[in-house]
């Protein structure tokens, strides 16, 4: 669900961008354009000055968890009252934009975009996100901004895309999920071809025949000496095979239920075929049953 604040918000940006081409939202937010805003200079909390505000510094950082480190990122700032006009400041992902800005509520978006790899080529839109803070803090606020991939639908509406389809973006490519469901959602022949061909034979491919074996093999297996038991050892001629020690047993598991489910528990038996957790809890009055038979195990 798209916050119908965002709506309105964006629109002063849309008509920039829609007036003056994508290439103002760049100049303007790095200061070259003829529009573009500055804060006041002002004494900090002094305001005994004519026009003076109290201001309070922010730290914006914008997160994405697909864009690359680095990539462009536009912060717009717009007081919550009046969305006509605003400042873009420019910054690059997972660095930290330190703001000082006149105390107020406010409306802050971030665009991360790529950049155009030639000239009038447009920018492809990879993140949106945006936050409503009230900047009011004598210390320096940590605010964090999540965004998400735009897809179209989310472009619509939030405003971005004109009345005859075009947008100041391009958009991503639809992640490898929605290409999965596209995938599936097309015809079987289409997605696999070879769907009904029967598979052209090499005439050079020869079945190979099962052989039997001769009789001179069949021979020469029963004049081999049979080896004597792997489980006996020869020691003496007087005493020839004795046993050979058995290996040693593994350690034995718990045999009361777990906690969750149906199966063993995972301890291994500490006395009583028990793990102590569950002989402490037998002898601290509580009910234990065994994994195999089902029945409750009093010590």
């Amino acid at each position: 669900m798209v916050d119908p604040i965002l709506v309105g918000a964006l629109i002063w940006l849309l008509d920039r961008i829609a007036g003056r081409g994508v290439d103002w939202l760049f100049d303007n937010a790095v200061g070259r354009g003829r529009g573009a805003l500055s804060a006041p200079q002002v004494k900090r909390h002094d305001l005994t000055s004519p026009g003076a505000q109290a201001t309070s510094d922010v730290d914006f950082t914008v997160r994405h968890h697909l864009a690359q480190t680095r990539s462009p990122v536009i912060l717009t700032f717009q007081k919550f009252s009046d969305k006509s006009t605003g400042i873009t400041l420019p910054m690059v992902l997972g660095d930290t934009a330190h703001v000082t800005l006149p105390r107020n509520h406010y409306f802050v978006t971030a665009l991360i975009v790529d950049l155009p790899k030639n000239s009038g080529d447009l920018p492809t839109l990879r993140g949106l996100g945006w936050a409503q803070p009230f900047i009011a803090d004598n210390h320096t606020a940590k605010i964090t901004i999540a965004t998400q991939q735009p897809t179209d639908a989310l472009v619509t509406k939030i405003g971005l895309k004109q009345q005859d389809g075009a947008t100041p973006f391009l958009l991503p490519a639809p992640p490898s999920t929605t290409a999965i469901q596209d995938f599936f959602a097309t015809d079987p022949k289409k997605r696999f071809p070879l769907i009904g061909q029967q598979p052209a034979a090499s005439p050079a491919f020869k079945p190979l025949k099962p052989q039997s074996p001769s009789l001179k093999d069949f021979l020469s297996r029963l004049d081999t000496p049979l080896e004597p038991p792997k489980r006996f050892t020869p020691v003496s001629p007087r005493n020839k095979f004795v046993p050979q020690v058995p290996k040693k047993a593994s350690p034995e598991m718990c045999r009361a239920k777990a906690w969750v489910g149906t199966g063993a528990c995972a301890f291994l038996a500490h006395q009583d075929r028990l793990c102590k957790i569950h002989r402490d809890q037998i002898l601290n009055g509580a009910k234990v049953f065994d994994h195999t038979t089902g029945q409750r195990i009093v010590l």
